[in-house]
């Protein structure tokens, strides 16, 4: 974890001609902390230090282990101290037994048995693909001049030009094998009272929907499908509402029809 902004980096790569770190100016500040994402379909973005994306295997087909970045850190003292209270769903790198130096980690995206050695950290996702953090027992190499700085490397190639499955088959699949389902899929609403409907295939064009609710005092309001123009094909969002008092309606309802038409 590491607070406040930047207003430069330096960028090389392992290309001759692109050896020499080479420092470019931000026209705004910049988080320090820096993600990598990665969807269902093995889409791998990397926003501060790629244009544009890397392809691996679709997570849930996951065969053989791909770094996906790694990250060296100057010393375990220039990190923000954590002040806030673990979610239960955090994990927690003990590294206390080391000393104040320089650490290195990669991670690595990998199929459910992967095992590796050393000191990491592992997470598993549906009994299918996970996750490994994996500590270097001998840390990355700083480049001259920026011993001092914290370093973020990602690969310049994926295993594939393209990718291997289309973003909206991959996004179902995912939802599918976690719910154990074949078909359309409904979810409990969240804290803001909003629930996702996952269809069974995807459609041509985000679709019009009509939901209703068996109870006549309920009413459904679609939330905006255009916001997420990558998923507008494969799911809806929409919130319950009382009819009279306008009020979102957590709890479960029941539909009496739920109809998707996206025109032939």
């Amino acid at each position: 974890m590491r607070e406040g902004t930047n207003t430069f980096s330096f960028g090389w790569s392992g290309k001759p001609e692109e050896k020499i770190p080479v420092r470019r100016d931000f026209d705004a500040s910049r988080p320090k902390d820096k993600k990598f994402s990665i969807h269902a379909s093995g889409r791998i973005n990397v926003p501060h230090l790629r244009d544009q994306p890397i392809f691996i295997e679709p997570l849930l087909a996951t065969s053989k282990p791909f770094c996906i970045g790694a990250h060296r850190i100057p010393a375990i003292s220039a990190l923000t101290k954590f002040n806030k209270k673990p979610a239960a769903e955090d994990a927690i790198f003990d590294l206390s037994d080391l000393s104040d130096s320089p650490l290195s980690f990669e991670f690595i995206i990998a199929p459910i048995d992967f095992a590796a050695g050393g000191h990491g950290l592992k997470f598993g996702f549906l009994e299918r693909y996970s996750l490994s953090i994996l500590r270097h027992a001998v840390p990355i190499a700083a480049q001259q001049g920026l011993e001092n700085y914290f370093t973020t490397y990602a690969p310049t190639a994926g295993l594939f030009e393209t990718l291997q499955m289309s973003e909206e088959w991959a996004l179902i699949a995912y939802h599918q094998a976690a719910q154990n389902r074949s078909d359309l899929l409904l979810y409990e609403p969240n804290g803001e009272g909003v629930r996702l409907l996952v269809f069974s295939v995807p459609m041509r064009i985000a679709p019009h929907a009509v939901v209703e609710c068996a109870d006549p005092n309920l009413v459904v309001e679609i939330i905006d499908q255009t916001r997420d123009y990558r998923a507008q094909k494969v799911q809806l969002r929409f919130r319950v509402r009382n009819a009279k008092t306008h009020e979102v309606v957590k709890d479960s309802v029941e539909f009496r029809r739920i109809e998707l038409d996206a025109e032939l």
